[in-house]
């Protein structure tokens, strides 16, 4: 494609290497050897077959209707659901629903023009109307960035403009994933929101099947894909086995050929089976504080001070992770465009915990609560617990399912906090965005710096994103203990090998695969 407008060079030289370093100094240089084996150049696609993924939990809020959706249920939605522009973990951007798209000179607007021939897998057609019918629904749920669309206009059945009230470096990056998902307005219209969710209706290579809650989803081949010859499987099951011992299990006998993990244990387990396994680093562990509660000690600087010098870091990436996590000082990845090399942080220091909450009125402690996300490994919050517990605060750990999370995730908490990994993007400022603006979506019970937004904003607007900006953010959520950082988290992709072509790990997110592509030798 021929790169239009200012985008071109938004990605800067050098993110691939600093990926390249951060699987280094994550200790994952092991990943070159035990990569998935890379077909032959003589070996071609072979079409049939149903691609197994065991996912550790099923949608918990829905995925047909991507605006509704949390987190990782757009993982069930995967096979049928495309966006109009794809994202490489790199950070390149490649057109998808998108045959090309141009940013005016001015930067005040973003003209895309898409492909034609589309249809979406109840035959009606992609063009314009569709894609504005999306991204309106984007908008009105209040998707990060969205705010910047000012307007969404058709300029004719394959041209849309998007009028920006104020550029941003990552505006392209937020028309890829869950921004830029597009479904079929007729089956939503015909069919009601109620139904849509939990009943994609895209142009992907697959065509919705069923859905049974916690057990399975199912799709077939899309006959009239877009993509001439594609896709190669006769369809994809997602099947949720929430207990890691089944997993493996799963794998070992051949049941399932793909799972996504960051279990440190579990990841080290089926790396001994020889699996063809592909690694990244994909984010950090954070606690995440109720801080806006002024009745809760966590709203105290000094309390948050304090926890994070009684947790030794070291020792739990040491002795939890399998040697696939890193301590976490910080919250970017080590190698990671954001990351501060030489960086302090707050290293364990039993004595200095103590004598912060001496100084904050808690001289013998006090009680809260521990909230984990489901991918965040037990025995690590245990560990947790009882470093707490050593300089007096008593920790329940309470372990809900993913739908009670999301709940609190999205309309907060009391006295205690939420554990889970932030995402890490290859612009970190959509990071930031995404969890940390004062505006964002999640959290809403996290105390946000005031001068965030107006650092945020100022990032965002350069052409390229500027390091010295994004980094003084970062110092700005260290200084104000904005929420405790504990590991990095390494992510595995394990299949078969008789699976070729995924595109697992290769993507913006871990999400993210390339079900078209996909195929299953015999």
């Amino acid at each position: 494609m021929k790169k239009k407008g200012l985008l071109g060079k938004v990605f800067y030289l050098g993110l691939v290497f600093s990926i390249m370093a951060s699987m280094l100094i994550l200790g994952l240089t092991e990943a070159a050897e035990i990569s998935a084996p890379k077909a032959a150049p003589t070996l071609q696609p072979q079409y049939g077959g149903v691609l197994k993924i065991a996912e550790a939990t099923g949608p918990t809020t829905p995925f047909g209707y991507p605006p509704d959706g949390v987190g990782e249920a757009s993982v069930s939605g995967k096979p049928a659901i495309e966006p109009l522009l794809r994202q490489h973990y790199d950070g390149r951007i490649e057109p998808w629903l998108a045959a090309d798209w141009k940013i005016a000179s001015d930067k005040k607007s973003i003209t895309f023009t898409l492909k034609k021939g589309i249809k979406f897998h109840d035959g009606t057609d992609f063009n314009a109307e569709a894609v504005k019918f999306n991204l309106e629904g984007v908008k009105a749920a209040g998707r990060p960035g969205t705010k910047d669309w000012s307007s969404i206009d058709v300029v004719d059945d394959y041209t849309l403009r998007v009028t920006l009230a104020q550029y941003s470096n990552i505006a392209l990056t937020r028309f890829s994933g869950g921004g830029g998902a597009m479904i079929s307005p007729t089956a939503f219209k015909t069919k009601g929101k109620a139904w849509a969710n939990w009943n994609p209706v895209g142009t992907g290579p697959f065509q919705f099947v069923s859905f049974e809650r916690d057990v399975t989803t199912k799709y077939k081949k899309f006959n009239d894909y877009w993509q001439k010859g594609k896709p190669y499987l006769d369809g994809v099951e997602l099947l949720y086995i929430k207990d890691p011992m089944t997993q493996s299990a799963a794998m070992r006998a051949g049941e399932a050929h793909v799972l996504n993990t960051n279990n440190g244990k579990m990841m080290a387990d089926l790396k001994a089976m020889g699996l063809g396994f592909i690694t990244y680093a994909d984010g950090t562990v954070v606690l995440i504080p109720d801080s806006t509660n002024a009745d809760s000690p966590l709203s105290n600087k000094k309390v948050r001070e304090a926890i994070e010098y009684a947790i030794d870091k070291e020792a739990i990436a040491k002795a939890k992770s399998y040697g696939f996590w890193v301590p976490a000082y910080q919250l970017p990845c080590p190698g990671t465009m954001a990351y501060i090399k030489n960086f302090q942080g707050r290293h364990y220091d039993p004595a200095k915990a103590k004598q912060l909450l001496t100084e904050a009125g808690y001289p013998n402690g006090f009680k809260t609560k521990i909230i984990p996300h489901f991918v965040i490994d037990r025995d690590i919050m245990v560990s947790i617990q009882a470093y707490l517990a050593k300089v007096g605060i008593t920790v329940d750990l309470d372990f809900v399912d993913m739908g009670k999370y999301n709940d609190l995730r999205r309309k907060g908490w009391n006295n205690g906090f939420l554990c889970q990994p932030f995402g890490m993007y290859p612009n970190y400022l959509q990071t930031i965005q995404t969890y940390l603006e004062t505006k964002a979506l999640d959290f809403p019970t996290l105390k946000k710096p005031a001068e965030v937004d107006d650092m945020l904003n100022e990032a965002l607007s350069t052409v390229d994103p500027e390091i010295p900006r994004v980094q003084k953010l970062i110092k700005l959520f260290s200084d104000e203990v904005t929420v405790i950082p504990i590991s990095t988290t390494a992510r595995g992709a394990f299949l078969q090998k008789n699976v070729h072509d995924t595109g697992y790990l290769s993507l913006g997110m871990w999400t993210e695969w390339t079900p078209d592509k996909a195929w299953m030798s015999k």
